[in-house]
């Protein structure tokens, strides 16, 4: 990865963003990471924090309600065209070739909005966007793993810094959530990861006079490691499903809808699994996410998924859902509908994958069959932070030592002997 040849921690930037056509150009104010105080006229906070920060890499979450017009081919359209005005935006303020790097390693991303927006006020024609309330949060949460992902695959330690100052209603809580449990994650396994909360403080356009810059500060700070925990429902139907009130072709529509729905996460499963039909792949997810909750090495070897599975698995749903969103133009409006929804499963899915990813990028953990004592203390070695764990794994570890020793011994088995017979079932040496 490319550096700005700044000093300082590297930095994963993340925005959220409302109405930026419409922002003023102000002075802001702040501290880099040696103390200096830096100012700069600007519309938008970016514009200072690529001189204060080292940016590595930048991900701005906007909404589809800012899209301008009132016609669309279709939602692939709406997003393009948002992202386009966006990345337009910030070509117009940041002008030197150093802003420029940055801005080429930053990543806008259109998330769903809900809700009835004028776009002419003279005719009063709207854009109404329906039945995407739901989906903002996991939405966030793939991009944000998949980022997170990329990065922890070349660098050990760095900053996340998610800057509230330009959001927008519930985007920056939301953001702020799947955020705080990513990094908390990774910081269970990893070390050196800080979360830092930035907000600048506020600009009144209607006080006709500005004193002074805007300072922007750090408002919250942390860097706690936390045990992953998945909310899984027992079937996991909480995956992809059909919204009625949105599906536009009424019962044809649920039909072929929910039928292609089940088979896109099914289909990916199957594919990594390597099982050809059925729901098994549900039974691998499941007991993959126990194994890492509760710390079973041997489980965590069987069940988890190689390759990196996480980026084509958001790929593929994303693109699925935008595919399920209608835009239609009806009586001078243009509405916006979510035909498909993510249920509550979605960002457990994300998590149980990320974790397989970054997992095996770090540590070599990939799936077999059978591993060595080496392989299962690597894997306890990860739980130390969460004592009641970790303190099972070493009795469990040291009664597989001693068991494999005194198995060796009384089988007079040479070391490294394959042979099925010499093998002895996990479970009998633990509860021996």
């Amino acid at each position: 990865m490319g550096s700005n040849n700044k000093e300082g921690t590297p930095v994963f930037y993340v925005g959220t963003w409302g109405a930026f056509n419409a922002w003023d150009e102000v002075e802001y104010l702040m501290v880099d990471e040696k103390g200096k105080e830096l100012k700069k006229k600007a519309k938008t906070t970016f514009a200072i924090a690529i001189e204060a920060l080292n940016i590595e890499k930048g991900l701005i979450f906007l909404l589809d309600s800012l899209y301008k017009k009132v016609e669309a081919s279709n939602y692939g359209e709406v997003l393009r065209s948002v992202e386009n005005d966006a990345r337009e935006f910030l070509e117009n303020v940041l002008k030197n070739s150093k802003d420029r790097d940055v801005l080429r390693k930053t990543e806008f991303f259109v998330a769903p909005s809900v809700g009835s927006f004028v776009k002419d006020k003279a005719s009063r024609k709207r854009l109404i966007t329906r039945c995407g309330a739901e989906d903002f949060y996991p939405i966030v949460y793939m991009k944000l793993a998949v980022a997170l992902s990329d990065l922890l695959k070349e660098k050990r330690k760095f900053d996340v810094v998610l800057d509230i100052s330009h959001g927008l209603n519930y985007t920056p809580a939301l953001a702020f959530r799947a955020l705080s449990d990513l990094v908390s994650v990774v910081n269970f396994f990893f070390e050196g990861i800080k979360l830092k909360l930035i907000n600048s403080e506020p600009y009144d356009r209607n006080a006709g006079v500005l004193i002074g810059p805007l300072q922007i500060h750090t408002i919250l700070e942390e860097s706690s490691g936390n045990i992953p925990r998945f909310q899984l429902s027992q079937d996991l139907k909480g995956l992809i499903k059909v919204n009625k009130k949105c599906c536009i072709d009424g019962e044809g529509c649920l039909k072929e809808i929910g039928e292609k729905s089940n088979d896109v996460v099914s289909n990916f499963f199957q594919k990594y699994y390597g099982i050809k039909e059925g729901e098994r792949w549900k039974t691998g997810v499941k007991v993959l996410a126990s194994a890492i909750e509760n710390g079973f090495p041997l489980l965590i070897y069987n069940f988890t998924l190689d390759d990196r599975p996480l980026s084509d698995f958001v790929k593929t749903v994303l693109d699925f859902y935008k595919d399920k969103t209608d835009a239609m133009e009806s009586g001078g409006d243009l509405i916006i509908s979510h035909m498909v929804n993510f249920g509550k499963d979605i960002p457990s899915i994300v998590k149980i994958l990320f974790l397989a990813e970054t997992l095996r990028d770090a540590y070599g953990i990939s799936r077999k069959e059978e591993i060595t004592l080496r392989e299962f203390e690597k894997v306890k070695d990860l739980y130390k932070k969460y004592e009641p764990v970790y303190r099972r794994m070493e009795r469990e570890y040291e009664k597989i030592r001693d068991g494999i020793c005194d198995h060796l011994n009384s089988a007079n088995v040479e070391g490294s002997s394959e042979k099925t017979e010499n093998w002895k079932i996990l479970a009998d040496i633990i509860s021996g």
